[in-house]
């Protein structure tokens, strides 16, 4: 007996996707778990750290800082993340999230480095985006007072919680105690690319950039909870600002 050719119409074949597909698909390629509230970072390390205070911060709580709700991601691995991968990647995302009106209630924001480069990125992108809203420049510390929570106030309100380091760089290193920091510099002398800054009691401190995985695993074998504070709070304070519960789940 002849075997019956089925034929299937061209609209048959056509791919359908269903609400908020495009949106988790186009995520999935860039490797990004997207969920209701995402927070993008410069690169790997910074995730990392935040990643090594959530757990210590659950092993002390019990609670999450980062989860179903709230995640954090970098803008890309190696030479795709940092300020040019910022610029790039977070308008694509934007244009896929308005494409897609079935994501409106999904949140993404951007968070760079206080320094020339995030500067120059965060100038730039706020031609486009919402500065204090979508786009962020990390600080020492982010307030959490009713009126901060408007992205109109929350720029003056920054820079009366950080008026003591005024001037002074800022990247994820520089949340991290000082005691863990000297530490690793006792045991790694020439992990500094350039003298150590300091203003109001603060520091910040320039790492050649292969050093910088090395930290993150020296943070992750002595770090304790306090030593890692100041970046639980900027996560209390990012998830208070995109309105989730700023204790964690």
């Amino acid at each position: 007996m002849r075997n019956r050719r089925v034929s299937t119409s061209s609209r048959d074949q056509e791919t359908r996707f269903a609400p908020g597909d495009l949106v988790r698909e186009f995520g999935r390629r860039m490797g990004w778990n997207l969920v209701k509230c995402n927070v993008m970072f410069e690169g790997t390390t910074d995730v990392s750290y935040c990643n090594v205070a959530n757990r210590l911060y659950f092993e002390s709580t019990g609670k999450n800082l980062i989860d179903n709700d709230f995640q954090v991601m970098a803008i890309g691995e190696r030479d795709q993340g940092g300020t040019d991968g910022i610029r790039d990647r977070l308008r694509t995302l934007q244009d896929v999230l308005r494409s897609d009106p079935s994501v409106l209630g999904m949140s993404v924001v951007c968070v760079v480095d206080d320094d020339h480069e995030g500067r120059k990125a965060f100038a730039d992108l706020r031609k486009k985006f919402q500065p204090w809203r979508d786009l962020f420049k990390l600080n020492r510390v982010f307030p959490r007072t009713p009126i901060s929570r408007s992205s109109e106030h929350f720029e003056g309100e920054l820079k009366k919680a950080n008026a003591n380091w005024d001037g002074l760089d800022c990247d994820i290193e520089d949340l991290i105690a000082d005691e863990i920091i000297e530490y690793f510099i006792s045991e790694n002398p020439r992990c500094l690319k350039a003298e150590v800054e300091e203003k109001g009691g603060r520091f910040h401190r320039k790492f050649h950039g292969h050093e910088k995985p090395k930290l993150v695993r020296f943070v992750e074998q002595h770090a304790s909870l306090s030593d890692l504070n100041q970046i639980v709070e900027i996560l209390k304070s990012l998830r208070w600002l995109l309105r989730l519960d700023s204790e964690g789940s």
